[in-house]
Formats: structure tokens, C-alpha cells, sequence
């Protein structure tokens, strides 16, 4: 049947379910085509943001790698011993400050606990450590002492720091240890040398007073008082020394002593310039002031005594002089008197002992005549008294010229031995009489000195006749003489009553008699041993003596040789 235009034409049966069928599947493909598409889309995204973050882990990682190298560089190369352990204190990391510190290698420590050279801190110090790092979780910081491998022990300051993670738990435990040995030492030399200070400011403000205190004291008293340096420049002068010399300190401070003072010694060779400070320094002993020293003015002059002497620091180093000077005027006057007395009072009494001895002798010699038995023994006793009255006034008039320094003796040389000699055989009556043997033990060779004669035989027979007087019956004195290099020395060794030990420092004293000295001889004036020393003084000769009362007394005169 003919198809109608416009009419639409039914499908074949057969056709129209293959084309249905195709049309379907064709649709289908399409949409899970676009889906798969969508699928891979977003596959290569995940991919592609996997790979990014792969990407960036690894950078991250790297820079991690690199910080923690660096961080081990850093703690490896630091001085501080440092380790790193597990919760249970077991080291997994060492840096090499630790092998220095404690002597161990790493491979030693690492797998130990710090007990490998720990372990020298009481129990108690362990117990309140672990408490606070483990059981606290808090940081400790403090000292200890710990032992190296070689069983050295030092002190070390001590950090340790738990490590957390995000529950709190303590990872790994951080340790900084530090050698402090020889800090602690500096402190402590630091604590000892600050309490050293202290005591030595206390010290000095000690001395500071004291000096004040004696710098008061000199200012005050009567005495004048003058001190130089090494250089011999003033640098203190009190009042009364301001008053005597004429000058203030103000005037003369810094200045050389001899500019501003002038010291004369007068002598009957007569007189010197008395530098007495530079005496004392060139002599390194305290020096006295002869007699007859003045003080120089313009107006004036002022007999004076005194002594200078030096001025030594902590280390007993020189650093300078201090005298110390008195006006004696009134004294210098009376002993003018007391001299001129004596004097005269020897001299008026000289002349009619002569003449009283002259004619004892006569008398007793029976040139004016025999006398009774009664009067005989009567003059024998006058004669005798006025003998020890001649040595009395023998021994004034001594005094006297020694004291005005007159009548001094040129010396002259002659031979020691002899002149002993003679001292010894003017000495055997007296002796012989008081039963005290003598005895010189005499040397055959010649023995030169340059002396005044008169004044030494003078001495040596004083000093036999004190010997011999003071001895005990049946005693002996014993005169020897010993060659020295550049001198002589003669001993005069008695068995007598000996010099009592307070009255030793004063036998040469003026007037002064030991206690039994007294008691054995009542008569004497107390003069001989000061005349005796006078005398071998002058000559440059020195005397000494060893002495034990009941047992004797030795006698040293040394003498310088003469050529």
C-alpha cells in the first residue's frame, strides 16, 4: 500500500530493535567514557598532588637532614660534654667533648649510663636527681663530682633536660656537663686572695692608726725628732726638733738634712762636721752622738746627745734614717763644773799625798829615825790608806781628762808581749801576797802594736790588779795572747767571784761596783774598768768579758796589729 506523504512510516519490527538497541549502547559509552575521563582527571590530580607533596617532604626532609647535621656538627664541636639518653638513662649519643671529659671512648658510653663514671655523690644527692628529671619532669641544674677512666675525680656543673612529646611522655633526656675543676679552684683563690684583702685593709687601717697614733706621739714629746730617706732627705721633723734647729718641716721637707741642720763634733784635735745620718747608713747600725756634738745655729749653738738609727720596712729593707736628739745644755754645764771640780779637787789633792807618801817613807825607811813599835805600825797603816787615796785621785784625774778629752797619749809602737810582761812582774808582790797564782802563758815571738804605751800598760795592770784583788786564795789568773789575721787578742782568765748576771751590762759604768765586788773589797772607787775601757777605746782596741759569779771572769782586749 502506497505510503501517504506526511504519514510517517512504521518501523520494521526487526530493524526498529537493533537500531534501538545501538542507539542505547552508543549513549551509555558515551556517558561512562566521560565518566572514566572524569575518573582519570581526577586520579592524575590525586597523583599529581601526591607527587607534590612527595616532592616537598623530601625538600623538607633534606632541610631537616641538614639542620640536624649541622646540629651535630655543632654539638660535637662544643666544648661542654653532652649526651643524649633514653627514658631509662641509657646513652645513645655522646658528642666528642665527652670522651675528653671523661676518658671513655663513644663506643664505651654509648649503651651505658652516666654511672660509668658517675657514682661519687652520696645516695641521697642520686635519689633527689632522678626524682626531679624523671618523676617531675622538670629540668636539674647543679654540681657534682664524677670520675674519669683513669680514676681521676673532678667537679662538674651539671644541666639535664627531659624531652616530651605530645602526651607529655619523656622521650629522651638531655645531659650538658662542664668541667669546673680548676674554676672552682680560681674562685676559691679569688675568695681566699678577697679575705687576704679584707684582712690586709684591715691591717693597714690598723698600722694607718698606729702610725697616726706614734706620729702623735712624736710630734709631742720633748725630744726632737728628725727623719730622712735613703737619699738623706727630710721628710719628718716634730715640734721640738722645728724648735732646736730653727726651721719649720714645711721649710725643710724634701731637702738634704745637711742643708738645713748642722751638726759639730768638738774634739781636742778639733772639730768636724757631723753627719750622723749618713754614718748610720753607710754603718747599717744605730749610731750614737760622741760627746761634745752641737747643734749649729746662726745665733747659737746647743750641746746635744741623742742616737740615730734606721728605718727598715715590713721586708726589713733600709729605706731610712730617724734621730732622736736632746738639748743638753743644763747637763753639758754641770758636767763642765763636775769636771773642773774633779780637777782641781785631783790636783789640790795630788800635792800633799805626794809629800804625806814622801815622808811616810822616810819615816819607814828610818831615814828621820827609828820608830816605836806602836808608831811604826801606825804610819805602816797611814801609809797604806794613803796609797789607795793616790790611786783614788789618779783614777779622778783619769776621769777628768778623759771626760774633757784632754791629756790624750800618742800612740807609738812597741811589742805586746813585753810590755805584758812588765804589766806581770809589777804584779807578782801583790799576788804573792793574796796567794793567787799568775800566770802568763808567754809566746817568744814578736808581737807589734801601735798604742799609746802609758795608757795600755794602765790598763792591763787595772785589769791584773781586779783579777788578782776579786780572786780567792789559792786561785790562779791566767794571761795568754792569740794571733789573729789583722789582730791580737789577749785573755785575762781569773778563778774568782765572778760578775753577777744583772750587774754584767753596768761594770763599766762610772762609780759602779758589782754587789761582791763590794763585799769582798770594801775599798775601791768604781772607776777602773770605765778609765780601762776609755783607754783601749781611744786606741781603736775593743774590750768584752764572759763572767759566771762564783766561777771567774775571762777578759777580751782585741787589738788591731801595728805594721
Amino acid at each position: 500500500m502506497p505510503r501517504v506523504h506526511g504519514e510517517q512510516e512504521s518501523p520494521r519490527p526487526a530493524e526498529t530493535g537493533f537500531s534501538s538497541f545501538v542507539s542505547g549502547v552508543h549513549a551509555d559509552s558515551i556517558a561512562d567514557l566521560q565518566e572514566r575521563n572524569a575518573f582519570l582527571e581526577k586520579t592524575r590530580r590525586a597523583i599529581f598532588n601526591v607527587l607534590e607533596d612527595v616532592s616537598d617532604s623530601e625538600k623538607e626532609l633534606e632541610q631537616k637532614t641538614e639542620e640536624l647535621e649541622k646540629f651535630q656538627q655543632a654539638v660535637d664541636a662544643s666544648f661542654d660534654h653532652i649526651i643524649i639518653t633514653d627514658p631509662d638513662g641509657v646513652v645513645f649519643y655522646a658528642n666528642h667533648a665527652a670522651e675528653l671529659l671523661t676518658g671513655y671512648a663513644r663506643h664505651e658510653i654509648i649503651g651505658e649510663t652516666p654511672a660509668l663514671w658517675g657514682r661519687q655523690m652520696p645516695r641521697a644527692f642520686y635519689e633527689t636527681f632522678w626524682r626531679t628529671i624523671k618523676t617531675e619532669k622538670n629540668g636539674y641544674a647543679g654540681e657534682l663530682t664524677n670520675r674519669r677512666k683513669n680514676g681521676t675525680t673532678y667537679l662538674s656543673s651539671l644541666r639535664v633536660a627531659p624531652i616530651l612529646d605530645d602526651r607529655g611522655e619523656i622521650k629522651f633526656f638531655v645531659g650538658i656537663e662542664r668541667d669546673i675543676t680548676e674554676e672552682r679552684k680560681s674562685q676559691l683563690k679569688i675568695v681566699r686572695h678577697a679575705a687576704e684583702l679584707e684582712r690586709a685593709n684591715v691591717h693597714i687601717e690598723e698600722q694607718k692608726e698606729r702610725a697616726e697614733s706614734i706620729l702623735r706621739f712624736l710630734k709631742s714629746i720633748g725630744e726632737g725628732v728628725l727623719a730622712t730617706d735613703n737619699e738623706r732627705r727630710i721628710i719628718f721633723m716634730n715640734e721640738a726638733a722645728e724648735l732646736m734647729v730653727g726651721h719649720t718641716l714645711t721649710e725643710c721637707q724634701g731637702q738634704l738634712y745637711t742643708e738645713k741642720v748642722s751638726f759639730l763634733h768638738r774634739s781636742h784635735d778639733g772639730s768636724e762636721a757631723l753627719h750622723i745620718a749618713d754614718f748610720t747608713l753607710r754603718e747599717k747600725r744605730t749610731m750614737s752622738f760622741p760627746q761634745n756634738s752641737f747643734l749649729i745655729r746662726e745665733d747659737k749653738e746647743i750641746p746635744l746627745s741623742g742616737t740615730c738609727s734606721l728605718i727598715r720596712d715590713d721586708k726589713q729593707r733600709i729605706i731610712g734614717t730617724i734621730t732622736v736628739f736632746q738639748d743638753v745644755t743644763k747637763k753639758h754645764e754641770l758636767d763642765q763644773m763636775k769636771d773642773s771640780f774633779l780637777s782641781v779637787a785631783a790636783h789640790q789633792l795630788r800635792t800633799p799625798l805626794g809629800s804625806m807618801r814622801w815622808n811616810m817613807e822616810l819615816l819607814l825607811g828610818g831615814d828621820l829615825g827609828r820608830l816605836p813599835k806602836g808608831a811604826k805600825e801606825a804610819v805602816e797603816q797611814i801609809y797604806e790608806n794613803s796609797q789607795r787615796m793616790i790611786v783614788l785621785v789618779n783614777d779622778l784625774l783619769n776621769v777628768a781628762r778623759i771626760d774633757q778629752e784632754k791629756g790624750r797619749e800618742m800612740a807609738r809602737s812597741v811589742d805586746l808581749v813585753s810590755m805584758l810582761d812588765d804589766v806581770i812582774r809589777g804584779m807578782y808582790p801583790e799576788s804573792r801576797r793574796r796567794g793567787v797564782s799568775l800566770i802568763f802563758e808567754r809566746t817568744h815571738e814578736a808581737m807589734p802594736v801601735s798604742v799609746p804605751p802609758k795608757h795600755f800598760y794602765e790598763a792591763f795592770q787595772n785589769l791584773l790588779s781586779n783579777a788578782i784583788k776579786y780572786n780567792h786564795k789559792g786561785g790562779s789568773v791566767t794571761l795568754s795572747v792569740v794571733r789573729d789575721v789583722d789582730a791580737f787578742e789577749v785573755r785575762i782568765a781569773d778563778t774568782g767571784i765572778g760578775i753577777p748576771h744583772d750587774d754584767q751590762s753596768k761594770i763599766f759604768s762610772k762609780f759602779f761596783r758589782a754587789a761582791n765586788a763590794v763585799h769582798k773589797e770594801t775599798e775601791g772607787s768604781g772607776l777602773g774598768l770605765s778609765v780601762v775601757k776609755s783607754f783601749l777605746e781611744d786606741a781603736g782596741a775593743s774590750i768584752r768579758f764572759e763572767s759566771e759569779e762564783g766561777v771567774g771572769t775571762t777578759f777580751f782586749v782585741t787589738i788591731p796589729r801595728g805594721n
